[in-house]
C-alpha cells in the first residue's frame, strides 16, 4: 500500500488513501482470495482502514494546516494562497523568527525555530 501510494506521489497523481488501501486489498485478493477468511489480513485491513479513514481526515481538519505552514517562511506568496489563520500563523512566525534572528543569529531563526513550531503543535495535539 506504502508502494501505490508512494508512486501516485511521484507522477503527481490526487492521492487518496481510501482508494490506494482499496486497491492493495484488492490486489492481495487476487493473489490469494482466501486471505479473506484470514483474522491477519482482517486485523491488518480494519487498522489501516481507521488510519487512513479517521485519523488523516482528522489530522487534516486540525492541525495538518499548520505543519504546512512552517514550511518556507521567507516565501511571502505563499501567505495569499491560504486560509486567513493559517496566513496569520504564518506572519506571526515570521515576526518571531525575525526578532530571534536579531537577537541571536540567522541559524537559530531559520531552521531550529520552524521545527520547534511543528513539535509544540504535535505536542499540544496530544498532550492537550
Amino acid at each position: 500500500m506504502v508502494t501505490l501510494y508512494l508512486l501516485g506521489r511521484l507522477v503527481y497523481r490526487d492521492r487518496s488513501p481510501m482508494n490506494t488501501i482499496g486497491f492493495a486489498a484488492l490486489c492481495l485478493l487476487v493473489a490469494s482470495p482466501r486471505s479473506v477468511f484470514d483474522s491477519g489480513f482482517q486485523m491488518t485491513l480494519l487498522a489501516v482502514v481507521a488510519i487512513g479513514g479517521i485519523a488523516s481526515p482528522l489530522l487534516q481538519a486540525t492541525i495538518h494546516p499548520y505543519f504546512t505552514a512552517t514550511r518556507d517562511l521567507g516565501l511571502i506568496a505563499i501567505d495569499v494562497k491560504l486560509p486567513p489563520l493559517v496566513a496569520q500563523f504564518r506572519v506571526t512566525m515570521r515576526l518571531i523568527a525575525a526578532k530571534l534572528a536579531a537577537a541571536f543569529n540567522r541559524f537559530i531563526a531559520g531552521e531550529p525555530f520552524p521545527g520547534w513550531c511543528k513539535l509544540r503543535c504535535a505536542l499540544r495535539n496530544w498532550w492537550w
